[in-house]
């Protein structure tokens, strides 16, 4: 590797050094990284203004948004897709997401799109592989937000509903877990205002991490909430696999929290683990993109992206297209 360990306090930092014996003649330009742990995001900034911090990635809504808007930090900062998916899942063996139509109903009822307005950092996503990760061509629209679409599936599966008056729709409230004072709530609660409106009404239960974790994994536990999934690897197959796979289901400790089970998907996925094509390989994950649009155990919403900014004396940095803060 270009660098190797200098020295490690985890309370306080990192520092590496120039590896001499790197295998590219002449890198790294760079003598040695120092990175700094356990840093208030306040203090980090306030470091960075004062020129004890080369590069800044981790900050405040408010001061990325005053980063973008000085003109002497416009060509110095950038933001940067993350390599995630967030989405709904809802519980393919659970009342009422048994029934697809259920399922479809509430996919056409969201519209994530407004969750840009709330925080500039995340973008409406309408498919389970972000555009961070080589794959399918995107021009064919995945989910869409289609009200009149909602009702009629919610029509289809016995429970329709009038928007003028209130009356019909699903007769019961529909548990949605949430990991409380995040946005994970935030996002519950604006898709609980939209599935009303098409006659879902849906309870918040709002618990804490490792409770969400325990609930979700577990079968029979848990019909609708939050889910996501960060790329451990840059390929289709680390988001549909780990997932979405009949493999990834268990009882206990269950990583498909949709418990979603489709033999179709399961071919095209064991297919494309083992294509050596790339465009057959996209073709393949396209179709697994489609199977998940039209039986809907998830409703990919958004996905998130950060601001960075460097000193005006950080020469050459440029964002790899896969692996964040590369320095090599």
């Amino acid at each position: 590797g270009p660098f190797r360990l200098a020295s490690w306090d985890p309370d306080v930092s990192v520092r590496l050094v120039r590896n001499e014996a790197y295998y590219r003649p002449g890198l790294p330009h760079l003598d040695g990284i120092e990175w700094f742990t356990n840093v208030r995001t306040t203090t980090q900034r306030y470091k960075f203004e004062d020129g004890e911090l080369d590069y800044l990635r981790d900050m405040s809504s408010a001061d990325g948004a005053l980063y973008r808007a000085d003109p002497a930090w416009a060509a110095r900062g950038r933001w940067i897709a993350r390599k995630a998916t967030n989405a709904i899942f809802l519980n393919t063996e659970m009342e009422p997401f048994d029934d697809v139509a259920m399922r479809r109903a509430v996919a056409f009822a969201l519209d994530p799109s407004v969750l840009e307005k709330v925080r500039p950092e995340v973008v409406a996503l309408d498919r389970v592989l972000p555009d961070s990760i080589p794959g399918p061509d995107r021009s064919e629209a995945m989910r869409v937000y289609d009200p009149e679409k909602a009702l009629a599936e919610l029509s289809r599966a016995g429970y329709p509903f009038d928007p003028a008056t209130g009356r019909g729709g699903y007769p019961h409230e529909i548990p949605y877990l949430a990991i409380g004072d995040s946005f994970d709530q935030q996002v519950a609660e604006v898709f609980q205002q939209q599935l009303a409106r098409v006659g879902i009404r849906v309870r918040l239960r709002v618990v804490t991490y490792p409770t969400y974790l325990a609930e979700v994994s577990r079968r029979g536990a848990v019909a609708m909430g939050g889910t996501g999934w960060n790329a451990d690897f840059p390929d289709p197959s680390n988001f549909f696999e780990p997932t979405l796979s009949s493999s990834a289901i268990h009882d206990e400790g269950s990583q498909n929290v949709a418990f979603f089970a489709n033999e179709a998907f399961d071919a095209v996925l064991a297919t494309a683990h083992h294509e050596r094509d790339p465009a057959r390989r996209f073709e393949l994950y396209l179709q697994a993109e489609r199977i998940v649009r039209d039986e809907a155990p998830w409703v990919p919403a958004y996905v998130t992206r950060a601001f960075e900014v460097w000193q005006p004396y950080v020469r050459g940095y440029a964002p790899h297209p896969v692996l964040t803060q590369r320095y090599n």
